[in-house]
């Protein structure tokens, strides 16, 4: 469905009405009790709102095309959430990717990725604030996926009707850390200020250059047990695999050796197992597979994983993983070898364990 939109808002639209945007939305949206653990009441409603400024992509480069034209931009978000005394304000920023599914000159659908971090004014406090046990922090990420349609009554004017799902939490950071998630509809409008429509570039859209590919990254997270506890750092190491199918895209397949303090040092305190048993339980490898959406030098990486070693601290046998990949520069004949950074969320059961900083290298 998605790649015959992508095919419908190539053939169908062949002018942008303007490089520059800006949009405003209005959100009435549900907090989802989305764990048992959860202890404040979630009822009523949640207002937000956003500004948004963005970019129509032209196709001048390669990437630009074969993602038909994506808007890049930035949003200014603000949400009045359930309970302020419990949940408080959420303030935070977000970039934003809009990928075009179906174009035409009557309407537009849509589906837009964003992330960022999220200032929210009344997290957990033992003294102040002891009923919330969803967010532990009052600096955390965020992150929304939304599905929309772009109203067309005049080319500089749209009228935008939209879903979403927004995520707020700290990745483990500060315990707790529950998350806050929130589905929503939207209603909102899209201006040009100086709308004067172009043509999209439609240049020959190459191959990949050597398609297949090997990963190689070290990263390093931290985390703790319990509300008010110690950090714990977690080390990763990561081998794959990865072939692209597109110049846009690549599917990856790797290996993940993970090693916990948290676990260590909580079952040295509680006595369980030997020494040996406590380093054991702390290492855990995983595999996994995922995709990658390459824009431009930046990544969006979306992975899940399964443990071959279970240790009894460990939620579940799955998590998943996504974050974004930064690439600045190339080495080696014709960029064969491509250092990178990266920041990724690691999740069990809807749940953040942590969020991995990391370093690697991709080599062709």
């Amino acid at each position: 469905m998605v790649a015959f939109g992508f095919l419908s808002a190539e053939a169908r639209v062949e002018n942008a009405p303007g490089k520059i945007g800006i949009s405003a939305d209005y959100y009435l949206g549900k907090h989802v009790r989305h764990s048992p653990k959860i202890i404040p009441a979630l009822n009523g409603l949640t207002h937000a709102w956003e500004v948004s400024c963005f970019k129509q992509t032209s196709g001048k480069e390669a990437w630009q095309r074969k993602l038909l034209y994506p808007e890049i931009g930035g949003t200014f978000y603000v949400a009045h959430n359930i309970n302020p005394g419990i949940f408080g304000t959420t303030i935070g920023l977000m970039g934003t990717v809009k990928f075009f599914m179906l174009r035409s000159n009557v309407a537009d659908l849509y589906i837009r990725l964003g992330s960022g971090a999220a200032f929210l004014t009344n997290s957990y406090h033992i003294n102040r604030n002891p009923d919330n046990n969803v967010i532990g922090s009052t600096l955390n990420a965020m992150a929304q996926i939304k599905f929309g349609a772009d109203f067309k009554p005049l080319p500089w004017f749209h009228i935008s009707l939209a879903g979403a799902l927004m995520h707020q939490s700290n990745g483990g950071i500060q315990q707790p850390n529950l998350g806050i998630n929130v589905f929503a509809g939207s209603i909102g409008f899209k201006y040009y200020p100086n709308a004067k429509p172009f043509s999209y570039e439609r240049a020959r859209i190459p191959k990949p250059y050597r398609p297949n590919e090997f990963i190689f990254r070290f990263g390093i997270g931290i985390t703790d047990l319990w509300k008010n506890g110690p950090k714990y750092p977690i080390y990763m190491a990561t081998f794959a695999y990865a072939r692209y199918t597109s110049i846009v895209n690549k599917v990856i397949a790797g290996i993940t050796f993970e090693y916990n303090y948290a676990i260590r040092d909580f079952e040295r305190q509680a006595e369980i197992g030997n020494a040996r048993q406590q380093r054991m339980n702390a290492f855990t490898p995983s595999i996994f597979i995922g995709d990658e959406v390459i824009i431009n030098r930046v990544g969006m990486l979306y992975a899940a994983g399964v443990y071959l070693h279970h240790p009894t601290q460990r939620t579940s046998w799955v998590y998943l993983k996504a974050g974004a990949n930064y690439y600045p520069f190339d080495l080696g004949k014709n960029g064969t070898i491509k250092p990178y950074i990266g920041a990724h969320l690691k999740a069990h059961k809807a749940i953040a364990q942590t969020i991995e900083f990391c370093a690697g290298v991709l080599i062709r």
